[in-house]
């Protein structure tokens, strides 16, 4: 079937957060006296689901204070976050093409201001957060509403994203997957899962959507 829409997850996938993510958790830990995970853990062992991470550190009682430390980074830091290398670019070149879309765990309101702080937004054609839908990854009904609100087929769609939960919602919609290698979860943890296609630059995604038409 002829693929219309090319879906994206946004952390990790087009949005650089992993440095981030890391130097956050890493403060808090030192703080409260926890062991720091280094970053080949966070590869294998974090989960799109934070709180359910938050036990295998030993921070779930500090979740409070995580939160109040990654919304203080964030403010601070906000402007050294960038897109990946080649994502805008990529963007671009394929919003051409077919229909491109986000489809998230983040919250509407910080996903929406920084797909407009990288000057991405007028090229992506629907935005799906976690206030969209009753769950999230790794449950198909965030990519089902994005197909829906599409008018396409979830056949018709392709979904790349950076963790397992993404490949897993992708084929639990029908949807071809595409998992990225320079994400949050290491190559070897997403292979675990059998995506359609593995790649290692955005390049290689924009070959790979070609090819299959």
């Amino acid at each position: 079937m002829t693929i219309k829409a090319v879906l994206f997850d946004w952390d990790g996938t087009l949005y650089d957060i992993f440095d981030f993510v890391v130097h956050t958790y890493s403060q808090v830990m030192r703080e409260k006296g926890i062991r720091e995970w280094s970053r080949q853990e966070y590869r294998e062992k974090f989960r799109i689901d934070w709180r359910e991470t938050l036990k295998d550190m030993g921070l779930e009682e500090h979740e409070e204070y995580l939160i109040q430390v990654w919304e203080k980074n964030m403010v601070e830091m906000r402007d050294d976050l960038t897109l990946h290398e080649d994502a805008k670019e990529t963007i671009m070149k394929l919003s051409e093409k077919y229909v491109v879309g986000v489809v998230s765990a983040a919250p509407r309101k910080a996903l929406l201001k920084e797909v407009k702080r990288l000057g991405v937004k007028e090229h992506i054609r629907i935005i799906v957060s976690k206030n969209d839908t009753d769950e999230t990854k790794p449950s198909p009904k965030p990519l089902f509403y994005a197909a829906e609100k599409l008018k396409f087929k979830p056949e018709e769609c392709i979904y790349v994203g950076d963790m397992i939960e993404d490949v897993l919602a992708a084929k639990r919609a029908g949807m071809k997957s595409v998992a990225v290698s320079w994400g949050l979860h290491s190559k070897t943890r997403l292979k675990t899962e059998n995506p359609d296609y593995m790649a290692d630059s955005f390049a290689q995604i924009r070959d790979y959507i070609n090819k299959i038409q």
